[in-house]
């Protein structure tokens, strides 16, 4: 399946088989779907990241096709212009969802410097300066000294949602399950929090065996915030809820709670696998 013009073609492939790993790897692919936008000889134009429906998806299709703000063609705006600001931060927030991580340090920097101190755009420039400098270090400390440097930052949130990926990645896992926790305390007290937050957070303390108790309380509050268009999140929240009850030993909790998933959800094997583990562990304990 492939979108194409004149000039631009997009190939479909398997981003985690064969050569499309080799792909997703050349072109720091991380989320999936993801729709590259290429020249012949390799170059990037543009990307398309997650699902779009289908109104959407061609309409950015087409803006690429036209060469309307595309890495390319922004590029090229500053060049015409370079105290274009925000050509500068339009660029650097594409050259941030290719991960390329040096490009986007670089630009930043050029938003910083090219901005009045104490404007937003000097504020977005010196967050983001330090958050590329922090994933290219692969350094925590970077985004420590930027928050205690700029309390109450409007983007607290976002750093230490980065402080704790940092720590994952550097399989820190007690460092990381705090400032897993800093950040999710961050979001509920900037009104940002989702479900998908509140879940993400509660099902990898289940896979670190920390924070069971407030992952627990905070897992009844994602469900508690999901609302009729996402109610097809409900089994998986209620699930990550049931995984936590079980390794806090509440064995009869978990089961109750995954049966719930069942019922909402009686085709999915996952649910039912779950439950016979379940089962087993009451059965051993």
């Amino acid at each position: 399946m492939a979108y194409a013009t004149d000039s631009l073609v997009s190939l479909k492939v398997h981003a985690r088989q064969g050569e499309g790993v080799d792909l997703a790897e050349q072109y720091s692919v991380h989320g999936f779907p993801t729709l590259l936008f290429t020249r012949p000889d390799g170059t990037e134009i543009d990307r398309i990241i997650g699902y779009r429906p289908p109104e959407e998806f061609l309409a950015e299709a087409r803006r690429i096709a036209a060469g309307d703000n595309t890495l390319e063609s922004l590029y090229r705006q500053i060049a015409d212009d370079p105290q274009d600001v925000e050509a500068h931060i339009q660029l650097a927030r594409k050259l941030e969802d290719a991960s390329r991580l040096t490009d986007n340090l670089d630009i930043w920097l050029q938003v910083r410097t090219l901005s009045q101190p104490g404007t937003d755009n000097f504020a977005l420039g010196d967050f983001k300066w330090n958050k590329s400098r922090a994933r290219i270090d692969t350094s925590a400390a970077i985004l420590e000294t930027y928050l205690q440097r700029n309390p109450g930052s409007p983007y607290e949130v976002e750093a230490l949602r980065d402080i704790s990926r940092i720590y994952r990645t550097k399989r820190d896992t007690l460092a990381e399950a705090r400032a897993y926790r800093r950040y999710v305390d961050a979001a509920i007290t900037a009104d940002q929090v989702t479900h998908h937050i509140l879940n993400g957070y509660g099902w990898r303390m289940t896979q670190l065996g920390l924070n069971l108790e407030d992952a627990l309380e905070r897992t009844r509050l994602g469900i508690s915030l999901i609302t009729e268009d996402h109610s097809d999140d409900l089994p998986n929240i209620m699930d990550t809820k049931a995984e936590i009850l079980w390794k806090l030993g509440r064995i009869e909790e978990a089961v109750q709670v995954i049966e719930k998933c069942i019922e909402l959800d009686p085709e999915s094997e996952y649910f039912r696998e779950h439950k016979t583990k379940f089962l087993a562990a009451e059965e051993t304990g």
